[in-house]
This record gives C-alpha cells, structure tokens and sequence, in this order.
C-alpha cells in the first residue's frame, strides 16, 4: 500500500511541496491534493501535483499519494510508515 504525501513532502527534483489545505490530515500532517504546488529547483519552474487516482477526495480534489507525479516529471517521496488508501 502507498501512503498518503503529506505536507512538506520532497519530490525526486528536490522540492518541497506544501499542502494548501489544512481539514484533512493523516498522523496530524495535512494530506497534499491534486493541483498543490512548488516551485521545482531543477526545472526552474511552477510544478504541480497530479490527478492520479480518485480513491479519496478532500473540497473536490484527489488527495495524493506517494510516488505521485508532478507536472514537471517529479514525483513524491515517501514521508511516513503509516499507509491508508489503494495498493
């Protein structure tokens, strides 16, 4: 099972993604949803998360999951052991 991105999770281009919601948490750390957004250091532009799956939605957006892409070809790493969600 792949867990949750949570707020401030790194991606493979060494980014920081924060979460742009606050409701909706997993161990007391905001879930990151489609759209949410960071500026991606080695692309060297405004990146954002992937629609990837539909499993759980929060005010109308995916919530995501780690290994999740980025527009920019990033993806989420792993932050956290404790897993909920599709496998």
């Amino acid at each position: 099972m792949k867990g949750f991105a949570v707020d401030k999770a790194q991606t493979t281009h060494g980014g920081v993604v924060p979460a742009t919601q606050s409701q909706y948490t997993t161990m007391g750390v905001p879930v990151l949803r489609a759209g949410d957004g960071h500026y991606c250091p080695k692309c060297k532009c405004w990146s954002t998360v992937q629609k990837m799956h539909n499993d759980v939605i929060v005010d109308g957006k995916s919530v995501a999951y780690e290994n999740d892409a980025l527009s920019c070809g990033a993806k989420l790493i792993k932050q956290q052991s404790h897993v909920v969600g599709a496998g």
